[in-house]
């Protein structure tokens, strides 16, 4: 049940990070793409390869997508088993953080390789664009899971 919802979450965290980046299809060419901020100016160079790069990479992730579901199966399997095989099940968990792991690198990879397409004034840009997210997801994640109201407050406090 665990790995369904983490693998979930992780195709609902990819497929919109991949529409934040996707092209708009009835946009011309001059319009930046969704996610990236107007100020960048983009020229059409820089938009054309980063196109390449997103089409490369997402190409590339759906393969490992495919991967990683495939392992995520058989390890429900191996857990399901009569008489399960704590070997196989250990290695299958490894098989699957190693998939993991890799593309995690390879979106860091990709993240990195569209930046080096901006002009260092366009990376500023995008560097305090990302900073300001950041800042507003640290401020989400401080409460954790306590749930609402103050530190401290919520169904597992001690009384």
């Amino acid at each position: 049940m665990n790995s369904n919802r983490t693998l979930s979450l992780l195709l609902t965290l990819v497929f919109l990070s991949a529409a934040a980046f996707a092209a708009d299809p009835e946009g011309d060419a001059q319009q930046p793409r969704r996610g990236l901020p107007d100020e960048l100016k983009l020229t059409t160079e820089q938009r054309t390869e980063m196109d390449q790069l997103r089409y490369q990479h997402e190409k590339g992730m759906i393969d490992l997508q495919a991967k990683l579901r495939k392992a995520e199966l058989e390890l429900e399997q191996l857990q399901r088993e009569d008489d399960p095989n704590t070997k196989k099940i250990h290695a299958q968990i490894e098989s699957i953080g190693a998939l993991k792991t890799e593309m995690a690198l390879k979106r860091s990879d990709h993240r990195l390789a569209m930046r080096t397409i901006l002009t260092p004034e366009q990376r500023q840009i995008m560097m305090k664009r990302e900073g300001m997210r950041h800042k507003r997801d640290d401020r989400h994640d401080r409460r954790g899971d306590r749930g609402p109201g103050r530190p401290g407050e919520g169904p597992f406090r001690k009384n």
